[in-house]
């Protein structure tokens, strides 16, 4: 086709997807702090607080901040909680101690006939391998395994025999590594949830209400994460095809062209429509906005009884060019549609033009301004542009 352009444009407004991940960041990071500021009311630590959250209108700056602020909470909470634990746990073991060791001479010497391994370096190194383990990963146990390793060790302090204190010190361990997976992977879970939530608020407004349940209840994050991504993913590209139709309608009626009220609505739904030339009486332009929001194409197009070829077609077509087009590029890219600097599609003036596949808006056939893109267009596709 003649006189036919088409560019690149960003299918995305970068800002407001970054702004989407720093908001499920740090929804996902408080999450994870509120669950260390639980665990550590219980052994009496104080979190500081941080700010609690953030607006639609907060910039991904002060959400990077907020961010930064949060995981260095994060952090200190651990370091605090970890301290408080290893004062607690000396402080058990110290009592402990107490048990094993407050005995007489005469107790001490008959148990050392009874127990001969008890007071062997073995044993020793059982117990004391035993007990800085739990002082240094106790804090980041779930409660089932904080009880369960306190109570083997009780029975560890008491072992009398290598096998047996070997024994009870290879149970801790497997308690311990045990339930660090388990409180990680119920963490995690916690927080991808709450991530995923705060996802769905950008998501289509009919599938809000259905993926919030499906992530609040499934098992299942990771089906769940598709379909909230693939929700999302179709919003951004229906609002960013959105805001493509309302800057074309907007720019071309600036310049001088006849839009059609329902310009915007037949560009997104049968991604193509036609506007007419005010100054240029029986021809228009035909403009497309394909479904993956990634390019937008324009071509000169006529009236079925204005001529295809000759003297004023091409100068028609060479108007387009040379004047309204430049001026619909920067008018485009003021209202925030980034197009390519360069086109990938160009047709220049001197070729027939063909005729339009509805009737011109503003003509005595569409007095409401009403475009309809008909099977006629797509049919010739592929030979247009």
């Amino acid at each position: 086709m003649s006189s036919s352009v088409g560019y690149y444009i960003s299918a995305a407004d970068i800002e407001a997807r970054r702004r989407r991940e720093l908001r499920a960041d740090v929804a996902s990071a408080l999450t994870r702090l509120n669950g260390l500021r639980a665990r550590a009311r219980g052994i009496g630590v104080k979190i500081p607080a941080v700010r609690a959250g953030f607006t639609d209108d907060t910039t991904s700056d002060d959400l990077q901040e907020l961010l930064q602020e949060v995981t260095t909470a994060l952090q200190g909470a651990d370091e605090s909680i970890n301290a408080a634990w290893k004062r607690t746990w000396q402080a058990e073991i110290s009592k402990l101690d107490v048990v094993v060791t407050g005995l007489s001479a005469r107790a001490e010497l008959a148990r050392a006939k009874t127990e001969p391994d008890r007071d062997s370096p073995a044993v020793r190194n059982a117990v004391a391998d035993a007990e800085s383990l739990i002082a240094s990963q106790g804090h980041r146990c779930d409660d089932e395994g904080v009880t369960s390793a306190r109570e083997v060790f009780a029975d560890l302090a008491k072992a009398t025999t290598v096998s047996r204190a070997r024994t009870l010190s290879l149970e801790i361990a497997v308690i311990i590594q045990k339930s660090i997976a388990r409180r990680q992977d119920a963490a995690t879970l916690e927080a991808e949830r709450v991530r995923l939530l705060e996802l769905v608020r950008d998501a289509r407004p009919a599938d809000q209400e259905s993926l919030r349940e499906l992530v609040t209840t499934t098992a299942d994050l990771d089906a769940a994460a598709d379909a909230v991504f693939g929700s999302v993913e179709r919003e951004d590209r229906e609002q960013h095809r959105r805001k493509v139709a309302d800057a074309a309608a907007a720019a071309l009626a600036e310049l001088g062209c006849v839009v059609g009220e329902e310009f915007e609505s037949l560009l997104m739904t049968d991604n193509q429509a036609v506007v007419g030339f005010r100054a240029r009486e029986g021809y228009g332009l035909l403009v497309r906005l394909p479904e993956d929001g990634q390019s937008l194409l324009t071509a000169v197009v006529r009236a079925g009884d204005q001529a295809a070829t000759g003297t004023y077609a091409e100068a028609v077509q060479t108007a387009y060019c040379d004047e309204t087009l430049p001026e619909l590029h920067t008018k485009l890219r003021e209202r925030g549609v980034h197009l390519d600097d360069h086109p990938f599609l160009r047709g220049d003036p001197g070729r027939a033009v063909p005729v339009t596949p509805s009737p011109l808006p503003g003509g005595p056939s569409d007095a409401l301004g009403t475009v309809r893109a008909l099977g006629t267009v797509r049919k010739e596709k592929s030979r247009e542009l």
